[in-house]
């Protein structure tokens, strides 16, 4: 089994080519004076109402920040308790998009090479966009399937967080 940072950076490297490919396709037809098909429409996205609640014995809804959130706290949310999880995991990635930030703004002030830098980054970007697709996941997510979401994004949140470790190994310099 390949190192999950490796998936990741497969999984982004692929995105790019697919994306590289269908612009060229469409570059062909126009230069051969042939029909450019209109763009598919797009679906609507898939919009969650979520009260912002917390279990009893908890803080009243509300007093805490989605961005405190963290994944020791989640994990023990139940199936019922799937909307806070819910609201949860957007603090996780709002925390992940400020590491992101951090992150930038060090790349920003680099003056030596930054292939690895450039290279590990794709790997925190497609960790990131894994982890926020999640939610939809979650949300569908049945009594019987609770768990194992629960994991997915338990995982998830690693792998993003180990992504980001490497970005700070690779700009230790």
């Amino acid at each position: 089994m390949k190192p999950r940072g490796t998936q990741a950076l497969l999984v982004a490297s692929s995105i790019g080519a697919l994306l590289v490919l269908g612009c060229s396709h469409n570059d062909r037809q126009a230069q051969a004076g042939g029909p450019i098909p209109a763009p598919a429409p797009t679906p609507e996205p898939l919009m969650i109402s979520i009260p912002l609640s917390r279990p009893a014995g908890g803080p009243a809804a509300g007093t805490v920040p989605v961005a405190q959130a963290s994944w020791s706290e989640m994990e023990g949310l139940t199936y019922d308790q799937r909307s806070l999880f819910i609201a949860d995991l957007a603090g996780l990635v709002r925390r992940l998009d400020s590491q992101i930030g951090a992150l930038n703004a060090k790349r920003a002030e680099m003056t030596a090479d930054t292939k690895d830098w450039d290279l590990s980054m794709m790997g925190v970007t497609a960790a990131r966009d894994y982890l926020a697709g999640l939610a939809s996941e979650v949300a569908r997510a049945s009594p019987d399937t609770w768990d194992q979401e629960k994991d997915r994004v338990g995982a998830a949140w690693q792998e993003a967080q180990d992504a980001c470790d490497k970005v700070r190994m690779s700009t230790a310099s």
